[in-house]
């Protein structure tokens, strides 16, 4: 994949139909083309900021989203923080909860950031299936520093391609 309309191409037509694990789904796929981690990370922060119209993690959704925002790289990634403050209450990838934190107008996102990941993880999320769950586990293991969180995806990804699923 060379860039992120590549990636929108692909994932466009790719489909599950009847189940729910499309974001493992789709890092199998990106992984399987060989994409660069920059390519990685956009893709996933494009599945955080999907909406949800019937279908959780829906790629129609994410590819809705990505095109309405012209493929915004900046956007796309800023969504991670959003993703970090979003709390998990016993369900896989609150997509609805995200989106709303992206478009709160709040200059202390940071701060609810670094409180809510203390929130998440005293809830020892263990996760087999959810990447944000694993994700938030990692970062917190290593600090919680916004610059590994993108090291941490690599270590996730690497995992898939060994063939664990996200563990």
């Amino acid at each position: 994949v060379e860039d992120v309309q590549s990636l929108i191409e692909i994932i466009t037509s790719y489909t599950i139909d009847g189940d729910d694990n499309d974001v493992e789904g789709i890092m199998e796929l990106v992984v399987g083309e060989d994409a660069d981690i920059d390519t990685l990370i956009n893709s996933i922060s494009m599945i955080a900021v999907a909406t949800i119209t019937g279908n959780e993690n829906s790629v129609r959704d994410i590819i809705d989203l990505a095109v309405a925002n012209n493929g915004d790289i900046g956007y796309m990634k800023n969504t991670i923080s959003a993703i970090l403050s979003t709390e998990i209450e016993g369900e896989f990838n609150d997509v609805r909860n995200i989106m709303e934190m992206t478009f709160a107008d709040s200059d202390d996102l940071r701060d609810e950031v670094e409180i809510n990941i203390e929130s998440i993880i005293a809830n020892d999320i263990t996760g087999d299936r959810n990447i944000i769950e694993n994700i938030l586990k990692m970062s917190a293991l290593s600090g919680a520093k916004m610059e590994d969180i993108n090291l941490n995806i690599q270590a996730i990804i690497s995992n898939v391609v060994a063939g664990s699923r996200n563990d």
